[in-house]
């Protein structure tokens, strides 16, 4: 949305993305807050309808991952894997990393049997048993979603009471999903192609996929620690790397028309200031 509305108010626009357009929307089961669909619309559509917007309107997304953002100059150097690119103004819209649990054998399973916040769509789950962690709203969405395919669904919480919207919890109690309060996972390993988890209770419970949904945090590690003390000038911020809670796609969008007029106010200003316009 950012982009968009920067080329709407006639800036030249490039989007880099590291990995694939939309994020942690692509996992979503239902979004039913956004404006236009009464019915809902599952993530992944979503997510298409708005690339096909932002590239109806003329904006190219680049694939490629931004290794490092600092002033150089005058201007900000954005350096990606072939070369650096120089702007005015950009605007940071990088969303949020999933939180791991740093447990044996994670690592070494991750993206075989271990996900985090993926689109159910994407993973071979269908007839299988499923295993989610978490308390929340994204875990339990994640849930619904993964009801949908596998034969079996389970959330284990480390809380003893879900923390996710009644809605939510109803939903997954009418899906059959299998609900475990007080569980702390300890480590994991692979028996057999089956993943076996243990908890701290002593308790082993057997799965075929497990995905982690703990939380989010902010990932600023590749933009230079100056540009991060606030105020910078030229410098902006949209959607969940933004925000500390509040977290959802129409908000997102927001943030980043809002983002992309601000840019477009500083950069006129500057212009009309050097008297080129």
């Amino acid at each position: 949305m950012a982009a968009m509305q920067a080329k709407r108010q006639g800036l030249a626009v490039a989007i880099f993305e590291k990995a694939r357009v939309g994020g942690q929307a692509l996992a979503a089961n239902l979004i039913e807050n956004f404006p236009g669909y009464p019915d809902a619309i599952r993530g992944p559509e979503l997510v298409r309808r708005i690339v096909c917007q932002v590239e109806a309107h003329g904006v190219e997304i680049t694939p490629g991952e931004v290794l490092s953002v600092f002033r150089e100059n005058g201007c900000f150097a954005v350096k990606v894997k072939d070369g650096v690119y120089r702007a005015l103004s950009v605007i940071i819209a990088t969303g949020l990393s999933p939180k791991r649990l740093g447990l044996s054998g994670e690592r070494e399973l991750f993206g075989e049997l271990v996900f985090s916040y993926e689109n159910p769509e994407q993973l071979p789950c269908r007839n299988k048993q499923v295993l989610v962690i978490g308390s929340g709203d994204a875990a339990f969405d994640q849930a619904l979603n993964f009801s949908r395919f596998a034969s079996g669904v389970s959330i284990a919480m480390r809380s003893e009471k879900p923390r996710c919207a009644p809605l939510l919890l109803k939903r997954a109690k009418i899906a059959g999903v299998e609900i475990f309060a007080g569980c702390e996972v300890v480590s994991m390993k692979k028996v057999s192609g089956r993943l076996h988890i243990d908890f701290a209770d002593g308790k082993t419970r057997e799965t075929d996929l497990f995905d982690i949904c703990i939380g989010k945090e902010k990932n600023f590690d590749f933009i230079s620690s100056d540009l991060l003390v606030g105020g910078v000038p030229g410098i902006f911020f949209a959607g969940d790397c933004h925000r500390d809670h509040a977290r959802h796609v129409v908000i997102a969008c927001g943030d980043g028309t809002a983002a992309a007029m601000e840019a477009a106010e500083y950069l006129f200003k500057m212009v009309d200031n050097k008297g080129m316009r």
